[in-house]
């Protein structure tokens, strides 16, 4: 395969990574035609017009997410609060906090114009401020093509990384991407304990996959050792959709940094999450 540059990242555990697309039907089909790995990374980046991730510098601040410990939502109200302090304190009175950040980073995603960008940038309380970014999967992933077979099938990858016959512990994959088909009959789906970045428009409300990409990932991760589909490298392991791109499969990475605040708020130790994402340099990502 085309060799990418993708942005693979393991929390509490293994990363378990993507070398399938999805078919969008009633019911996503698993056992989809593989496709090239350019397919399913991010193919187009834009800056998305006065939208900010600003974060904060804890040495100054104080570490919200330690403070409040496991009360997740406290943190976030804290980091708002802070943030609408700031901004305050410098004179900006029209801004939109989209998102904000209690666990992996002290931060919030705002709309901001250019010249309170120039202020906060000035704000000693302000580690740095990056443009938010669009993301967007590559066309290509044939959605709606369907197909599939009547019997199971094992696929060469879940042998080639020794994958096992059936999962029997605990513990739950992430899959921060743009949702899991939330009844399919292949998958054991955790919606009440996901996450959805939009709030808005069609994609809002229960984190379903109206794209097909999350859903096939969620299938490489875990589809059930039964008689349909495909066999996962964990059968029958539950999955829990972190939705942060759409119906198209864009998002921004404020959303994407908000999914990842979100596992790493609500993840256990023998956890895995998975991103199969490519793009430009994010530090606040990274960070």
């Amino acid at each position: 395969m085309k060799k990418t540059n993708f942005m693979r990242f393991a929390f509490f555990g293994t990363a378990i990574l993507l070398f399938a697309a999805c078919s969008n039907e009633e019911s996503v089909d698993l056992n989809s035609a593989l496709i090239d790995e350019s397919e399913v990374v991010l193919q187009q980046s834009q800056v998305i017009e006065g939208s900010y991730i600003v974060v904060f510098d804890t040495k100054i601040t104080g570490d919200l997410s330690k403070k409040y410990g496991n009360d997740y939502k406290s943190a976030k109200q804290a980091v708002v609060s802070e943030a609408k302090k700031m901004f305050s304190e410098n004179s900006i009175v029209d801004f939109e906090i989209k998102q904000s950040y209690g666990r992996v980073l002290n931060g919030v995603a705002a709309k901001l114009s250019k010249a309170d960008v120039e202020k906060l940038s000035k704000d000693k309380r302000v580690k740095y401020i990056e443009e938010d970014q669009l993301v967007t999967l590559a066309p290509g992933g044939k959605p709606g093509s369907g197909g599939g077979s009547a019997a199971q099938e094992t696929p060469w990858g879940i042998t080639r990384v020794n994958g096992v016959s059936s999962y029997t512990g605990n513990n739950v994959a992430w899959v921060i991407d743009t949702g899991i088909d939330l009844d399919h009959p292949d998958l054991n789906v955790d919606a009440a304990r996901g996450f959805n970045a939009f709030t808005t428009g069609r994609d809002a409300g229960l984190p379903d996959d109206g794209n097909g990409h999350g859903s096939h990932v969620a299938g490489t991760i875990a589809a059930k050792n039964n008689t349909i589909g495909v066999i996962g490298i964990a059968p029958g392991a539950t999955v829990i959709p972190i939705k942060v791109l759409d119906s198209r499969g864009s998002g921004s990475y404020s959303g994407v940094i908000a999914g990842v605040d979100f596992v790493a708020a609500h993840g256990s130790n023998g956890d895995v999450a998975n991103m199969s994402l490519g793009g430009p340099v994010s530090q606040a990502l990274d960070d």
